[in-house]
């Protein structure tokens, strides 16, 4: 009689393997053997705090300036009777007959990076300053479209915590890839309205890519940047329910909003390469094997299964409903499937820092 300790549990991935469990060999087609854990590891916690970044804005103001005698203005342009741009430091300035149009990182305006996040009174400095400079009221203003992220510092190459991320190619988001010599370096996940965009790329390389001078803390370092896009007036509003004035970005109780947003977006990415394991404290039917198995493959293919699904669609062989139905059931598999140790860490610090 063989005896198994009712708490084992064998992990998979797809292949072929021999478990020897007491003293006993056991093959089972279709896995292979990496480890077997003997307890589950208790739900990780953390503390809270802000650590989310106001980035990128666009403003909007039926105000206009003084082309002529603003001297922080540079390289002004007149495009028309009533037509200029040009810009302060980063900030984009564009004007014609409805107003004025701003845009640009905060961060970098008031800092000259966007690797730290800015504090609530930095945000209210920077939105200062730039009324300031640009002489126009932000009273009369409203945001037309902003970006909220964070950095983070990670173990190992960004590019291999960007290949755990699933595609959501669906009937809400579709998803957008940007591949280099040095692998995967970017991910989009827009929505199909378009109102809302998350992105996730390696910080340092589009730095460098931008020849941008990195921060000592930061230097020799993977640092992956998670930025959530709100790209329209519409979608602002679908959010707040009403226009967005630009200092009302310095209030607690936006950010804290924006951050759950952020926090909503990134939990709604599916993560795959999560370890499949089997469950050796019962009897295993042939049929709960082929489940595993499959399971096994859709963890380290999912790109490759996606595309066979969208196939599936284009050529008029698999509906909406059915595509959604195949997702839905996707989701109940994680009862025998642990979360990746790279997304595993990611998840840690977001939740560390109140952004999971």
């Amino acid at each position: 009689m063989i005896l198994l300790e009712s708490r084992a549990k064998i992990i998979l991935t797809q292949s072929y393997f021999s478990f020897k469990a007491l003293d006993c060999l056991f093959e089972i087609r279709g896995f292979f053997i990496i480890h077997y854990n003997n307890l589950i590891s208790p739900p990780k916690s953390g503390g809270k705090g802000i650590k989310i970044m106001i980035d990128k804005i666009i403003i909007s103001t039926k105000d206009f300036m003084k082309w002529e005698s603003n001297k922080q203005i540079e390289n002004i342009r007149r495009t028309g009777q009533d037509h200029f741009n040009g810009h302060i430091k980063n900030i984009k300035i564009n004007q014609n007959l409805d107003g004025c149009f701003l845009c640009g990182s905060i961060a970098k305006y008031l800092k000259g990076q966007n690797i730290n996040p800015l504090t609530r009174e930095e945000i209210e400095q920077a939105l200062l300053y730039l009324q300031q400079d640009t002489g126009l009221d932000f009273s009369k203003a409203v945001i037309q479209s902003l970006e909220i992220g964070t950095s983070i510092k990670l173990k190992n190459p960004v590019t291999e915590y960007l290949q755990c991320f699933d595609s959501i190619n669906n009937s809400k988001y579709k998803l957008f890839e940007c591949r280099t010599c040095n692998g995967l370096e970017s991910l989009c996940y827009r929505t199909k309205t378009g109102g809302l965009e998350f992105s996730c790329y390696d910080k340092i390389q589009e730095m460098k890519d931008k020849r941008q001078e990195i921060p000592e803390s930061y230097k020799n370092l993977y640092v992956i940047r998670l930025e959530l896009k709100i790209k329209n007036r519409q979608a602002i509003r679908g959010i707040f329910e009403k226009d967005l004035p630009p200092f009302e970005l310095a209030n607690k109780y936006i950010i804290a909003e924006l951050q759950r947003q952020f926090s909503k977006f990134y939990k709604q990415i599916p993560k795959t390469k999560r370890t499949v394991y089997l469950d050796m404290s019962k009897a295993v039917t042939p049929a709960e094997l082929e489940k595993l198995q499959a399971e096994a493959y859709r963890q380290e293919h999912s790109k490759e299964l996606a595309d066979i699904m969208k196939a599936g669609k284009d050529k008029g062989f698999l509906s909406d409903k059915t595509l959604e139905r195949i997702r839905a059931k996707n989701k109940q598999n994680k009862g025998f499937s642990e979360k990746n140790g790279l997304i595993d860490e990611l998840d840690d610090k977001l939740h560390t820092w109140g952004l999971y």
